[in-house]
């Protein structure tokens, strides 16, 4: 029951966003939990300084690839079809 729930919720989030926002939500759970993690309890979750760093670089990358994104989208220029106009 709760599978079934998960897959028709999952089928029906993938029809508002795109397949990569919902694939990047889900494969970054662990981070989610981190993070969350050290909200909760700041004195007693420590890492290894690699662990903090692993975070910060798929963050980076993250943001990173947003901006280059919207950076080629801002390129390019949309020629008008000149079969539309009739």
């Amino acid at each position: 029951m709760c599978t079934t729930f998960a897959f028709v919720a999952g089928i029906a989030v993938m029809k508002q966003l795109s397949p990569f926002t919902v694939i990047l939500t889900v494969n970054l759970e662990p981070v989610y939990t981190i993070l969350i993690a050290l909200l909760l309890w700041p004195a007693s979750e420590r890492m290894h300084p690699g662990s903090y760093a692993g975070i910060a670089l798929i963050l980076a990358c993250l943001f990173l690839n947003g901006w280059w994104q919207r950076r080629l989208d801002a390129r390019k220029v949309t020629e008008p079809d000149p079969l539309a106009q009739g």
